[in-house]
């Protein structure tokens, strides 16, 4: 695979600085930006601090840009950060102040801060084992922050990456009494919002040090339509179901071949099904991060129990539609998620809301599950991308790690990506 033109701008971006910020939207390919500029620089020694929910993406993010040889390292536990043996090595927020002392004791070049919004509290643990004094930042090299949802209230929320582009030369209180307004109330001073009148001094100032391009900058280097493949591992695994040996073989079977045609012959409904429900808390995860900008979303899934989970852990934001949805109610939610209100995110049983209706005011897709069939996965995805899109169609296929599902799923996701771009050079052929 090759970078688009805004990416290598991107990547050099975080190249010529020891600090930097990459603030394009989701989906724009931040991560093999940070990997390339990783290897303009010859950096072997890599630190990622990333969501849990992003490290298997990450360490196949690493493995597929590198142009050095670099081995990769997932930091799972406290424990394992004991012996750090991997070029790259990608760790949680969750677990990287447990794994402050080992991680010091390696000299990294660069640190990458992917989501860094996620380290943003001055008071969290994970934001002073980064930022804080005896912190990350002050024992590597260079630090480059990726991040595609900063929408503070105010500056304040975003002090320590603003303070980590400031040099680390700028206190709190001077910071938040310079750009911030702050009032008192009963229970004492409060930030309350920003000052107008200096934001674009702030602005200025860290102008050089921060890219941030939108999806409508760079549509012209986008496929209308792209499907990714996400493995995810969840933290929480439910039951097995009463399966036979053979039946869990074929589970955690890494080589089910291109021929799906052949897996299909060996009855894996049941075992389709126990994966669905299997990776949804991870699913969950995912979508959670997709939300955390403005953006509406939409959901495809198979089973009912998977699309039951998912509606019922974003009920209040989230519309559901399935074969068991009156026809009346459905028309309800696809005129609302169409509209500016709510649904955020509207979830669909791939066999229902697979062809004949327009979702185009979402440009991420998110398929917990798939049929085997390209051709289905091509048109569930193309609800979004229809008349009236302005954006290029992100369509994720997550997959279960490490079991048939993966596989299976890699090769259903290229097959698509081919479909897709096979009907975009025939329509413009025709047009």
């Amino acid at each position: 695979m090759r970078l688009h033109g805004y990416q290598h701008g991107g990547a050099q971006h975080l190249a010529e600085r020891n600090v930097a910020a990459l603030l394009d939207d989701m989906g724009l390919g931040k991560s093999a930006m940070a990997v390339t500029a990783a290897d303009l620089i010859a950096a072997v020694n890599i630190l990622i601090i990333c969501p849990a929910i992003a490290r298997l993406t990450w360490q196949k993010e690493v493995l597929e840009w590198q142009t050095l040889r670099r081995s990769v390292q997932i930091i799972n536990s406290a424990a394992d950060a004991k012996n750090l043996r991997g070029d790259a090595v990608i760790i949680s927020y969750a677990l990287v102040a447990k794994a402050l002392a080992a991680l010091r004791e390696r000299q990294f070049d660069v640190l990458i801060l992917d989501e860094a919004q996620n380290a943003k509290s001055i008071q969290a643990e994970r934001t002073k084992a980064i930022y804080g004094k005896g912190g990350l930042v002050s024992s590597v090299r260079r630090v480059w922050l990726l991040s595609g949802t900063i929408a503070p209230n105010n500056p304040s929320e975003w002090y320590p990456p603003y303070r980590c582009l400031f040099g680390g030369k700028l206190p709190f209180r001077e910071f938040r009494d310079r750009y911030c307004v702050v009032k008192q109330t009963p229970f004492g001073e409060q930030i309350v919002g920003a000052n107008v009148q200096r934001l674009a001094e702030l602005a200025a100032h860290l102008s050089p040090y921060i890219l941030q391009r939108r999806q409508q900058d760079v549509l012209k280097e986008l496929p209308p339509l792209r499907f990714v493949h996400v493995p995810l591992r969840p933290t929480q695994v439910p039951l097995q179901p009463d399966l036979s040996v053979e039946e869990l073989a074929i589970l955690g079977r890494s080589e089910a071949g291109e021929n799906v045609a052949v897996a299909e012959q060996m009855k894996l409904a049941t075992l389709r099904r126990w994966t669905g429900i299997a990776k949804t808390p991870a699913v969950i995860e995912h979508i959670e991060s997709v939300l955390e900008g403005p953006q509406k979303a939409v959901a495809f899934g198979y089973h009912t129990e998977v699309l039951l989970s998912i509606y019922k852990a974003f009920a209040p934001i989230a519309g559901l539609i399935d074969g068991s949805t009156p026809q009346k109610r459905r028309q309800e939610l696809l005129d609302a998620f169409q509209g500016a209100d709510k649904p955020r995110l509207l979830i669909l049983q791939i066999t229902v809301g697979g062809t004949a209706i327009t979702l185009h005011r979402a440009h991420h897709v998110v398929f917990a599950e798939v049929t085997w069939t390209p051709s289905d996965i091509v048109q569930a995805a193309k609800r979004c991308h229809r008349l009236g899109q302005a954006s290029s169609v992100l369509a994720q296929i997550i997959s279960l790690s490490g079991s048939i599902d993966e596989r299976v799923n890699g090769v259903v996701m290229r097959k698509a990506n081919e479909l897709a771009a096979f009907e975009t050079l025939i329509t413009s052929k025709v047009a």
